[in-house]
């Protein structure tokens, strides 16, 4: 069980909320590209039809959660796969250290 999990399961003590958080780090999925972004894909927590993306800074080994791109500043959630994969695509096309604002 990870921490987060195991943090979870004991504030708020719902087994239910436990099993589909597990689901979600258990089939998450990270890419990293040259541009120096990356995403991460993981199921939505409330329902598992649908995905959950956020664009990463860094590398595989060190990296961090990226709220400053053209792309998105938040989590983008409620995708399906081929969302997801579309948004990946473009965060893999952006440009390196992006230091533009958000429309």
């Amino acid at each position: 069980m990870s921490k987060v999990t195991k943090m979870i399961t004991e504030v708020f003590n719902d087994k239910e909320l436990e099993k589909r958080i597990e689901y979600s780090l258990n089939n998450r999925y990270r890419e990293f590209y040259p541009n120096g972004y990356g995403v991460s894909i993981i199921p939505d927590i409330d329902n598992s039809s649908f995905y959950e993306v956020a664009v990463l800074k860094g590398t595989e080994d060190n990296f961090e959660w990226c709220d400053e791109t053209p792309i998105t500043n938040d989590v983008i959630k409620g995708l399906t796969i081929l969302e997801a994969h579309e948004i990946a695509k473009q965060i893999s096309e952006l440009e390196a250290n992006f230091s533009g604002t958000l429309n």
